[in-house]
């Protein structure tokens, strides 16, 4: 059986930052559920999951959405951009199909990051770089991981192909240098039953 839980991540968010320092917050997930282990778009639950997560980060003062050209991780972050009227920033990653084919369609607008932003290392790069406040990324199971560590988050266990309820919130203080990375994990919506 699948119970739900929430977390109240917006609480999280608020209790990394630091006051009189700049800091930058990301808050990771991976898409929610898809209708097969091979199609592209969200399943019923998958956006039902979508929805959740808005409702979740409704009051982290989320400024950026990034999500991959594929039909999955948009239509995850889509109900959030819709609710807070913030376009998608869409990482280009070689193989994604873009949003041409998705159904429901991604109907937000979005803005590309370079072509040259692939790899995690260079997101988390040009995202320190580039942006301040609070991002969500919405990754893959292959990507979540590596983001979180070149982000300086440590390590996390490989998602099992059903598990989408995972939440990570990472935080970075900056006074004048970075300080410190934290991160926080949490969970969000039906939880995943193995």
């Amino acid at each position: 059986m699948r119970s739900k839980t929430l977390l109240p991540v917006w609480c999280l968010v608020v209790a990394l930052t630091g006051v009189g320092c700049s800091s930058r917050t990301f808050v990771v997930t991976r898409h929610a559920e898809k209708t097969s282990p091979v199609a592209d778009a969200l399943s019923t639950e998958g956006l039902a999951r979508a929805t959740e997560l808005a409702e979740v980060l409704s009051r982290a003062k989320v400024q950026r959405i990034v999500v991959t050209n594929t039909c999955r991780s948009a239509q995850t972050g889509q109900a959030l951009a819709e609710s807070l009227g913030i376009p998608l920033t869409v990482q280009q990653l070689p193989g994604g199909a873009g949003f041409d084919g998705c159904v429901p369609p991604v109907s937000v607008p979005t803005v590309l990051l370079p072509t040259s932003v692939v790899t995690s290392t260079q997101l988390v790069e040009h995202l320190l770089d580039d942006y301040q406040g609070t991002t969500l990324i919405v990754g893959h199971s292959n990507t979540v991981g590596p983001f979180i560590t070149a982000f300086g988050g440590g390590t996390i266990a490989p998602f099992a192909e059903t598990e989408h309820d995972r939440l990570y919130v990472l935080t970075r203080r900056f006074n004048g240098k970075p300080i410190h990375a934290r991160r926080v994990d949490g969970r969000y919506g039906v939880a995943f039953a193995p």
